[in-house]
């Protein structure tokens, strides 16, 4: 990280088009990030969620899946479970390398100072939060973390710092400890099929009392 002083990270360029904070092209209002950056990162951000979501339906996702579920019975299938675990290490090293590059180009340096053990843990208990499990979990837990898109808006129109950011994610990750182990966005997912369910339950019983008073209006 370039010891006590940051060490420089040069900006990203794609068949000679300047794709960083610092790009020619300023936006609208001609100021300082370059809007270029941004979108760069929703595609690569949406890049690597459809890679994350086609691998679950593959059958490799599938025996991850299983192997996170339970290992003895993963084993017992024939899965073997050290290969699964040395793949789900090298994709989830692999997503890791690619969101520390787009951190260091968007500060145009790579300093240790900003890695230090609070800053990992409010990670992780964000990302908890959010949903481990499910893409849409990731996703959320980017909009909430610190430095994101709802505290930067929390300070610039309520005047909450990000201080106040931190001690939410942990009342949250203890909440989501005890009430959504799956997260967030695992809840949602387990209400709306729970929903869906309810709604083909009772489709039927309205189609039989329809045939029902048919029937009675034919036979009166």
């Amino acid at each position: 990280g370039g010891g006590s002083s940051s060490s420089p990270v040069p900006e990203p360029k794609l068949f000679g088009l300047d794709l960083g904070p610092y790009g020619p092209f300023k936006g609208l209002d001609d100021k300082l990030p370059s809007p270029v950056f941004g979108f760069f990162v929703v595609g690569v951000t949406l890049a690597l969620g459809l890679l994350v979501a086609n691998l679950r339906r593959s059958n490799l996702g599938q025996r991850m899946l299983a192997v996170r579920s339970n290992e003895r019975a993963a084993a017992a299938a024939g899965i073997n479970v050290r290969n699964v675990k040395l793949a789900a290490f090298a994709i989830s090293s692999f997503i890791a390398g690619i969101g520390g590059s787009l951190y260091g180009y968007n500060f145009s340096s790579v300093t240790v100072t900003r890695f230090s053990a609070l800053t990992a843990l409010s990670l992780i208990a964000f990302a908890y939060v959010g949903g481990i499990t499910m893409v849409s979990g990731a996703i959320f837990a980017g909009l909430i973390s610190v430095e994101a898109l709802f505290p930067y808006a929390l300070e610039k129109w309520f005047g909450i710092s990000g201080n106040w950011a931190l001690l939410f994610g942990g009342l949250a990750l203890i909440v989501t400890l005890f009430q959504n182990p799956d997260g967030v966005a695992g809840a949602t997912y387990r209400k709306r099929q729970l929903k869906k369910k309810q709604q083909g339950l009772r489709g039927p019983r309205r189609g039989v009392l329809a045939t029902m008073l048919a029937t009675m209006g034919k036979e009166l």
